[in-house]
């Protein structure tokens, strides 16, 4: 029998590519179509952000609390995005639109960097695509996000007219896709620029020396140099702050999270998996690797490994480049023409089993989370329009029992996007967001201080009661996620509750000095909004 495969004999057909280029970015969006609200776990300060981006004309009682100008960043991409189809559709699902589209753009990307590369879809192609809902995009960093998928699909480009001999119609077409790369996100753009750096080089170094092909690849780059030169003129810089690295427990901790979701031996599992298949694609003599791919994915991990954890601001800074890495690795493999027969199939049919069921897993998960998130969200209707609000959210002692646990941290968006309240944990990095908080009559809980506490007695974090208790008079409602309507907290009384989501108002009697804080005075007197009984629900 014959034990070696020609090339064509493991080519999916046209037809068969031409679907998978349709159906695969369809099942990807599928898990974000499905819950009720995107249970990310920063999408709620995205949201709030926004709202104060759109709404700031509309009701200038939002100024009291927050300013936000427009500046040339490279941190834009939703803000951006949400400027345009915000007016269309309203602003939660402009960004829902948004948020689906990310998953779809990356599994696109994938499938078209592997034909631009290998003339085909791969199965290790496949094997990539879950990685869109890595734990970046869970977490809700969807800048980045956005800009990696977004990426992927210039990198696809960025190769095809490489093979083609077009430089000087890539280098033309390059200058605004760059600029719009850097507006997305700094980081994602930095991506690109290493994967299309690498595959620039790879190519010309089959033709010329070391130093020949690294300055043709600089050449090469230059177009994308647009965005970080327009945001020097404009004095676009990043924030100050010290640099926290992580050890090596943290660094492969990142490894074992890259499809971190909810259940943690199928998570732990598809990322060992993953992980193994990508090394036993490169030491096998059954596969072969694309040299430019194979650059990249190594420049990545050692970007990777001496990266910080944070710096400037910004956190989860090496963390972020795992899922990419990781694609990269398993982009750059193919079934070598001396594979056994049938192995290329096998690994097809394996490939779409595999990121079905990992698709499968991120719907049921994501359409669990969402529908909690939903019902934490009913209490919101209950919020007095521009409420001096501070949202808690209270551990429980066994959350860290479940991966990815609780994603409602920046559930506090919702109440600012929705009824034009203040949310206290919004993100406010110099050089990385446009909006600002000004809230001193809110004191420590002016931005994000005690957003995270402890509902009982089990360990580091602080008590939800004493947390409660440091709130400043001149706040009417308290907003907590975590807890049972029966839970009660001195100075405050229950308003309205759905779940573990608690809304109170203040207890006007124990106001310590009620001069403070004159609108709180207002808000106690009888036939007031707020101290009129707001239905309670248990549900």
């Amino acid at each position: 029998m014959n034990r070696h495969l020609p090339d064509d004999a493991i080519k999916p057909n046209a037809v068969m590519e031409r679907w998978l280029l349709v159906l695969v970015p369809l099942c990807a969006a599928l898990p974000l179509l499905l819950p009720p609200v995107p249970p990310l776990t920063d999408i709620g300060a995205h949201l709030g952000r926004l709202a104060v981006q759109l709404d700031r004309g509309a009701d200038p009682r939002l100024a009291q609390w927050f300013t936000f100008h427009w500046a040339l960043l490279p941190n834009l991409g939703t803000d951006l995005l949400a400027e345009l189809l915000a007016p269309l559709f309203g602003l939660e699902p402009a960004l829902r639109l948004i948020v689906v589209a990310i998953p779809a753009l990356q599994a696109l990307g994938v499938l078209l960097v592997s034909r631009a590369v290998h003339g085909r879809i791969t199965p290790s192609a496949l094997l990539a695509v879950p990685l869109a809902y890595g734990f970046v995009l869970q977490m809700g960093f969807i800048n980045y996000a956005l800009a990696v998928a977004l990426g992927l699909l210039a990198l696809a480009l960025w190769i095809r007219l490489g093979a083609a001999r077009r430089d000087g119609l890539r280098a033309a077409l390059f200058v605004p896709i760059g600029l719009v790369l850097w507006v997305c996100h700094l980081a994602g753009w930095a991506v690109f620029c290493v994967l299309a750096a690498a595959q620039t080089y790879a190519a010309l170094r089959s033709r010329r020396d070391m130093t020949g092909a690294a300055l043709g690849t600089a050449l090469a780059l230059l177009p994308l140099a647009l965005g970080p030169v327009l945001g020097l003129l404009s004095g676009a810089a990043g924030g100050a702050g010290a640099v926290e690295f992580s050890g090596v427990a943290r660094k492969l901790a990142w490894l074992q999270t890259v499809v971190w979701d909810r259940w943690a031996i199928w998570d732990r599992l598809s990322a060992t998996a993953l992980i193994g298949l990508a090394a036993w694609f490169g030491i096998s003599r059954w596969f072969e690797a694309d040299r430019g791919l194979a650059l990249g994915g190594a420049a990545l991990t050692a970007l990777f490994v001496v990266l910080p954890f944070g710096g400037a601001g910004s956190y989860y800074v090496d963390m972020r480049l795992v899922p990419v890495m990781l694609t990269i690795w398993l982009l750059a493999a193919r079934p070598a023409p001396s594979a056994p027969d049938g192995l290329a199939r096998a690994l097809m049919l394996g490939a779409l089993a595999f990121a079905g069921a990992r698709l499968a897993g991120n719907a049921i998960s994501l359409k669990l989370e969402g529908d909690h998130l939903a019902r934490s969200l009913e209490v919101v209707g209950q919020i007095p329009r521009n409420a001096r609000l501070v949202t808690l959210h209270a551990l429980t002692c066994a959350t860290a029992d479940r991966p990815n646990a609780e994603r409602r941290a920046h559930i506090g968006g919702y109440a600012l996007a929705r009824r034009h309240a203040f949310d206290n944990a919004q993100f406010i990095q110099p050089g990385g967001q446009l909006l600002r908080v000004h809230n001193p009559a809110a004191g420590a809980f002016e931005n994000e201080a005690g957003t995270v506490l402890a509902a009982g007695n089990c360990g580091a974090p602080p008590l939800l009661t004493d947390v409660s208790a440091r709130i400043p008079p001149a706040v009417d409602h308290l907003w907590v996620v975590g807890i049972g309507a029966e839970t009660r907290l001195p100075g405050w009384k229950v308003a309205a509750s759905s779940g573990d989501s608690v809304l109170y108002s203040r207890a006007c009697g124990t106001l310590r000095n009620i001069t403070e804080s004159p609108d709180a005075a207002i808000a106690c007197q009888p036939g007031s909004r707020v101290s009129g009984a707001i239905p309670l629900t248990h549900r």
